[in-house]
């Protein structure tokens, strides 16, 4: 009965425990759904800024006026270069620093003779001092992602910055072109990359092969960045993809969003070790609770059997004595059902069966008793003959025929009679 029970309950409770599991996996991807979605949207907003302000700067003309002056070696006046500096240089500085995503707005141009105009303002040599400029200059409409600011290096030792910048050249009339850096802070960028705790983790894959992270905490999951980016060629470029992998024996959720704006991918790691281990504690209090229940009602049970059925193991230990030849004993009747019932018809039977042998007992008492009785006729009869024989041959012996003839007659009567008996 137990085994019928708790088998089906088996076979429920995996599947029931399964489903708990996917709708909490569910619900997580569907949490790290909307957060990557936000995620990827505050990153859009970013780039736009970053594209926004680079055609802001394409667009000053007034400003190109002068560069393509600077360019071409024409002797500017004192009081005209402070008016542009007023005019062109602080207004840009003003657009820096009403906006807080913004870092700078750099135009490195090919000119002599004129000072740089911080911080907007600087000689194409300036550009050759970034990690991105040191190995020959990117091509145009580019992202640098994660490089320091060294226009300056000792100005910019005392405070690194991870920056990310899109790098756009423009060509003026002199046949000369000027670089646009139009940068951003990397925390700005990929706030997830350095807000992320120990079972998430952020990550962005450039078209190039690179990829970029927050250096300043060595995630667990660094070692399999390759398996990781190895799903990237599953993906729907124009969807968010979510891929289920295990890394190291733990599960975990992968997010992929290709961003075509800056030429990469932004992979989210997500860690469902807590989520499994909080169904599996759930499953195995179930279980613990469900086994102490069992063990419980098994008790019970056995008692409850032990209880309901002890007029019929009554009913067997008589059976038992009865088989060994007991038949003195009896059934102890104490319930009033049908187990009782058959304990007081045992009794009467037993009742009988006693009955029946006394009664054969005292018939075959009766047949011996009649048997000995003819036998003791027999032994008197034979005695009694045996001493007539003896007396007629006295009689004989002392020639008294009489006696003899008469004892001989009364012998034959005695003979005659013995063959009745």
């Amino acid at each position: 009965l137990i085994a019928i029970i708790v088998f089906p309950l088996v076979i429920l409770s995996f599947f029931f425990f399964n489903n708990i599991r996917d709708s909490r996996i569910k619900e997580k991807i569907k949490s790290v759904e909307i957060n990557f979605t936000q995620n990827y949207e505050h990153i859009q907003k970013n780039v736009e800024m970053c594209q926004m302000s680079t055609q802001v700067m394409i667009n000053s003309q007034n400003f190109w006026n002068y560069v393509e002056r600077f360019s071409s070696g024409e002797k500017i006046k004192t009081e005209e270069l402070l008016g542009f500096y007023k005019s062109e240089i602080m207004a840009l500085e003003k657009i820096v620093n009403s906006n807080p995503y913004l870092y700078q707005i750099r135009v490195y141009a090919d000119y002599t003779g004129v000072p740089e105009m911080m911080p907007v303002l600087y000689k194409i040599e300036r550009a050759k001092r970034l990690a991105w400029g040191r190995s020959g200059l990117p091509e145009s409409a580019s992202w640098q992602f994660d490089y320091e600011d060294e226009i300056f290096p000792a100005f910019s030792a005392s405070r690194v910055q991870h920056l990310v910048s899109l790098v756009t050249y423009t060509a003026m009339e002199n046949d000369k072109i000027a670089l646009i850096e139009v940068s951003t802070k990397m925390e700005l960028l990929f706030p997830k990359f350095y807000s992320g705790g120990e079972n998430e983790w952020t990550f962005f894959a450039s078209d190039n092969g690179k990829y970029y992270f927050d250096l300043a905490q060595k995630n667990r999951w660094l070692d399999n960045i390759r398996e990781i980016l190895s799903h990237r060629t599953e993906i729907d470029d124009n969807n968010t993809n979510y891929v289920q992998i295990t890394l190291d024996g733990e599960p975990v959720i992968v997010c992929i969003k290709p961003i075509k704006e800056i030429r990469g991918t932004l992979f989210r790691v997500v860690s469902l070790k807590e989520d499994y281990a909080a169904v599996t504690k759930i499953r195995n209090i179930f279980w613990g609770c469900f086994f102490i229940i069992v063990i419980i009602l098994l008790f019970f049970l056995n008692k409850m059997v032990k209880i309901i059925l002890k007029q019929f193991y009554e009913i067997m230990n008589t059976i038992h004595k009865v088989q060994k030849g007991d038949l003195d004993v009896r059934v102890r009747v104490t319930n009033p059902d049908e187990i009782g019932e058959l304990g007081q018809q045992i009794n009467k039977m037993l009742g009988r069966i006693t009955h029946l042998m006394e009664d054969n007992i005292k018939r075959e008492i009766l047949v011996k008793d009649s048997e000995i009785r003819a036998l003791q006729n027999q032994i008197n009869a034979h005695f009694i003959y045996n001493v007539l024989e003896s007396i007629k041959m006295m009689a004989e012996v002392d020639a008294k025929f009489e006696i003899s003839d008469a004892v001989t007659a009364l012998g034959k009567l005695l003979r005659y009679s013995m063959k009745w008996i």
